[in-house]
């Protein structure tokens, strides 16, 4: 699912903000743009499956992901470090909860462009988190 959305929304993309387009590894949409989706339901599992099958349902996760692709586990470590490090001294919650999609998307823009997103590029981070991030929130509560 996770995938399908990503692919479904580069084209759309790629024409709302041709800078990224033009990025050296715009190829590479597809793949951060459904490594954080997945990332996204990952970091819920804590809080919307019982503790019962949590460790069970974390295991089938990790090891479809490293089946779809072998990089996968390691940009999820990476990206859970980036909004670590991007929330650090941040105490509120509910703040870092909000921050979460801005960072997510943030991470993405960054990794494809290899720099910090500019101001400009502001829309972008933001829309890439509420598609990415908001909408996979929830995602254990809709699917399970």
């Amino acid at each position: 699912m996770a995938s399908s959305i990503a692919v479904g929304f580069r084209e759309e993309v790629g024409r709302a903000f041709p800078q990224l387009a033009s990025a050296a590894r715009f190829d590479q949409w597809d793949f951060f743009a459904t490594v954080l989706p997945i990332w996204t339901a990952c970091s819920r599992i804590g809080m919307d499956v019982e503790e019962a099958e949590r460790s069970t349902v974390e295991s089938i996760v990790l090891k479809r992901v490293e089946a779809w692709n072998k990089s996968g586990v390691p940009a999820m470590e990476d990206l859970t470090q980036f909004v670590v490090n991007m929330s650090q001294g941040e105490s509120d919650v509910e703040r870092k909860q909000t921050l979460t999609p801005l960072l997510g998307g943030t991470w993405v823009v960054w990794n494809l462009t290899e720099k910090q997103p500019s101001e400009d590029e502001a829309g972008l981070v933001s829309a890439i988190g509420d598609i990415f991030v908001t909408r996979f929130e929830a995602y254990w509560r809709v699917e399970m």
